[in-house]
């Protein structure tokens, strides 16, 4: 990063020598003292890789007797950013580095080396004077920050602009807050998405406390943006050195429309939102809590409210109910509600540690597992939609897990390791004739029904890695229908039937069942896909928030747009 060069004048009771801004701090050169001859000072506070509040924090010592001047250096990680170099002309024992906005010295997430050394005399010395005694040293770091205060300001979402140099403005409600990373580009992923490389990205680094008027970035004039075309930007807090980067704001949307007499866009009427409404996961109220939207994101609604884990929900086949699983009695236990939240019942008890439900085609039973008696195996359960009748189907030492229920309800197919790995099992609903459909060294895991019940993709990693594969309903006929070097996993049935939407590595992908090459949909930082009820749509995770996108890939459009984390997107079957 490039900083302010120069010297930064601000008043102390002491007399500063310099205060230096600049990058990498030199150590200067130094003719060591003879041993014993005179001691280095004792540190005080902050205590050797504390993690100090502010970015003005103070800095004190203890100086050994005869001391007359202090001689303090503050340096950043690897060298990278501004630091300090004082020559103190008394003999001080403390100093308070100015936090923003008088001096942006000290940057967030940062370890920076303190250290402090004494001489005797009376008169000025130089830096490399060999009068000096030795350092005491310690580190500690800055403040770990996030774009959770971050608001972008202008242009707003969806916005036209007249010219191809637009200021970019946010605000941020952190005042302590002064250099931002700012990225536009055409492409909303910024370059790892569809668009790719084909959509170049500006990436800047800005000092807010400095830009005019404050955190804002204009477009260069050298570098123009393209007329007659969308834009996409966002911003987040720099973090160098040995800190690790955070997540970026959401992103806003805008339209560059200069050239004469060409009308501005006019925006297509938007077509009617998809049928359902979308279930997920979110943390913005501090803990992981059920909420709803329609499927073109607006009307989100929390629907738990409790200080515990509320998640995993699933749908009832008509929408009228969720199960959901929470840890409120300091357990995780499977509980039902109405769809709008209210009639909260709890069905399991006992702590067995469930895990998510899974509604029979006819909504009349859940399936689930849960560690049994003989802990720490786990075992498929079945209960009616009420919670009485609870049933254990499986009977074995080894893991059960992740039931799934054919269309008719007639049977379970699950994933168990009593074969040693994890193989491919069905059995009728009942718990009885359970027998293995995929048999072989490798591990075969997560079952999903095709919608007529005909097929089962799984996932196998019996050709060296995770791919997604299918069979039919008795285990013959076994097939692969993705290749890649990567991990293939996670497969959902489109509606009809004729698809399959899994996650490739960090992406969500489609592949046709009866063949054909499996391709991205998404960007990258993307998974856990869900299909709409008509098929037409497909949500999915796209990095800490929720997105909508198009079955064949097309108009990508967030569904929410905050720092916070939504997740777990699932729609209504209607």
């Amino acid at each position: 990063m490039k900083t302010a060069p120069g010297l930064l004048a601000f008043s102390l009771s002491l007399a500063v020598t310099a205060l230096l801004l600049g990058g990498a701090l030199p150590h200067p050169a130094v003719t060591p003292f003879p041993q014993g001859e005179f001691p280095a000072p004792t540190l005080l506070s902050p205590q050797e890789g504390e993690t100090v509040a502010s970015f003005g924090p103070d800095l004190t010592w203890r100086n050994p007797p005869g001391a007359a001047q202090v001689h303090l250096q503050v340096i950043p990680s690897s060298r990278d950013g501004p630091g300090v170099d004082i020559l103190l002309g008394s003999a001080a024992t403390s100093f308070r580095i100015p936090p923003p906005p008088e001096w942006y010295g000290l940057l967030p997430d940062m370890t920076y080396t303190w250290r402090v050394r004494t001489a005797e005399a009376a008169g000025p010395l130089a830096a490399d004077d060999p009068i000096w005694g030795p350092w005491a040293e310690r580190t500690f770091r800055t403040p770990a920050v996030s774009s959770a205060s971050i608001s972008l300001v202008a242009p707003p979402s969806g916005a036209v602009v007249a010219t191809r140099t637009p200021e970019l403005q946010w605000r941020s409600d952190r005042r302590d807050l002064y250099y931002y990373e700012v990225q536009v580009s055409k492409d909303p992923e910024f370059g790892a998405g569809l668009l790719g490389p084909w959509a170049p990205v500006i990436w800047q680094v800005v000092h807010g406390g400095l830009a005019q008027p404050p955190n804002t970035y204009r477009v260069p004039a050298p570098a123009p943006l393209d007329d007659n075309s969308p834009y996409y930007w966002r911003v987040r807090p720099r973090v160098q050195g040995d800190g690790k980067p955070v997540g970026w704001s959401f992103t806003l949307p805008f339209y560059v429309v200069v050239a004469a007499g060409r009308p501005a866009p006019t925006p297509a009427a938007a077509p009617p939102p998809p049928p359902g409404k979308i279930a997920f996961t979110s943390s913005r109220d501090g803990n992981p809590e059920v909420y709803v939207m329609k499927g073109d994101g607006s009307q989100q609604t929390r629907i738990t409210d409790s200080e515990a884990a509320d998640l995993f929900h699933a749908w009832s086949p008509d929408g009228s109910r969720i199960a959901f699983t929470s840890n409120r009695t300091g357990q995780y236990e499977i509980y039902v509600m109405n769809a709008d939240g209210s009639g909260q019942v709890q069905l399991t008890t006992g702590g067995l540690g469930v895990s998510r439900p899974v509604w029979s085609p006819d909504g009349s039973r859940i399936a689930f597992w849960a560690f049994a008696d003989d802990f720490p195996n786990t075992e498929i359960y079945v209960m009616r939609a009420d919670g009485a009748g609870a049933t254990r189907l499986t009977h074995h030492p080894a893991a059960d897990i992740v039931p799934t229920w054919s269309p008719d309800g007639a049977r379970i197919a699950f994933a168990s390791r009593r074969d040693g790995d994890a193989e491919i099992y069905v059995m009728n609903s009942d718990g009885s004739g359970q027998r293995a459909l995929t048999r072989n060294s490798a591990d075969d895991t997560q079952p999903a029904w095709s919608p007529r019940g005909a097929h089962i993709a799984f996932v196998s990693d019996r050709d060296g890695n995770p791919e997604v594969y299918v069979m039919s309903a008795d285990g013959s006929g076994q097939a692969r229908l993705t290749d890649s070097p990567y991990t293939d996993e996670d497969p959902r049935w489109s509606p009809d039937g004729r698809k399959l939407l899994y996650r490739c590595t960090t992406r969500v992908c489609i592949v046709p069942v009866e063949g054909g090459l499996s391709r991205a949909i998404t960007g990258y930082q993307d998974g856990n896909p869900t299909w709409s009820p008509d098929g037409v749509k497909i949500a999915y995770e796209c990095g800490s928030n929720l997105c909508v996108v198009n079955a064949d890939g097309s108009r990508r459009t967030h569904l929410t747009q905050h720092v916070f984390h939504d997740w777990d997107p699932v729609w209504s079957p209607r």
